[in-house]
């Protein structure tokens, strides 16, 4: 049980080292042996590059507040979950977006990259930001509904409960998903048609 003397950034903290130390073994793409997924964890979601956009983006961030870390108040998500759905978003170059739930300032670092009109139209990028078991997820079996080849799903808050757990792992078992990332606060749903199905737990702090 957690100290009642914590306050809630504290507990958040504490949450995430823990996760962080579970998981330690899966961390910088350890024991990934497909060459597409150990550049995705290490490129992508491991990348510490600084982007030419975070600075410009960064500065709508409440500062500094939330246990020493910017985040934005409106979703609640920290910058630095808010950076990768930046560079996700610039992984998948997708031909639109939907956007769901209360995204706050998750929309301006998903749009930051651009969309390419010259992809195909049904290449689409999804983000579900609270309460992922209240919305509608598409349907594997509707033509119109499945997710094409270069669709990513991003699914905030995989891990909150048993329902958010329960759609999470239906997300994993759809036929039109090929892989999918769990690194805790977000889940990630790839379909990349040359590629065999795989899950992958990582380590992401």
């Amino acid at each position: 049980m957690l100290c009642s003397s914590m306050t809630y950034s504290e507990n958040i903290l504490f949450r995430r080292l823990c996760r962080w130390l579970i998981r330690w073994r899966h961390r910088c793409g350890y024991g990934i042996h497909s060459p597409f997924a150990f550049q995705f964890v290490t490129g992508v979601i491991y990348e510490t590059t600084p982007y030419y956009a975070y600075s410009s983006l960064s500065s709508t961030l409440t500062a500094h507040t939330f246990y020493g870390a910017a985040y934005d108040r409106q979703s609640g998500m920290l910058e630095k979950d808010l950076c990768l759905l930046f560079r996700l978003a610039n992984f998948c170059h997708p031909h639109r977006m939907v956007l769901w739930g209360n995204v706050g300032q998750a929309a301006q670092y998903l749009h930051a990259p651009g969309l390419r009109r010259d992809a195909a139209p049904s290449l689409v990028t999804l983000f579900y930001a609270d309460s992922p078991f209240d919305l509608h997820l598409p349907s594997p079996d509707a033509d119109d509904e499945a997710l094409t080849d270069g669709s990513m799903v991003i699914v905030r808050n995989i891990h909150q409960d048993e329902r958010t757990e329960k759609v999470w792992n239906q997300l994993k078992s759809r036929p039109d998903v090929t892989l999918t990332f769990d690194i805790g606060r977000l889940g990630m749903a790839l379909r990349n048609d040359k590629l065999n199905r795989q899950d992958y737990i990582v380590a992401y702090f």
